[in-house]
């Protein structure tokens, strides 16, 4: 979080009026799974900062942050197909 905080901070700079920073996150914070607690507080902590930025830099930079949940990868292709389809439709 440090480092997306001390990026956006230096890039803001350099940045025309108009301008965006965009972080991403996910929805841990929001729907919280088990042994996820440093992944939800990174991404709570990640969503404060979007706002507090959208807030300090308004109007003339754009401050967000995009939290896509999960999507339906590979990487998931080792789930049993009934814990995989109750993970989308969790977060979908």
């Amino acid at each position: 979080v440090w480092t997306a905080y001390h990026c956006a901070k230096h890039v803001s700079q350099k940045l025309n009026d108009g301008g965006s920073v965009t972080f991403v996150a996910g929805i841990l914070n929001r729907r919280p799974g088990l042994n996820c607690a440093p992944l939800a507080m990174a991404n709570g902590a990640l969503e404060g900062l979007t706002r507090s930025l959208a807030l300090e830099w308004g109007p003339r930079l754009r401050v967000n942050c995009l939290s896509p949940g999960f999507c339906d990868t590979e990487r998931f292709d080792h789930l049993p197909p009934e814990r995989k389809a109750k993970m989308l439709a969790n977060t979908a």
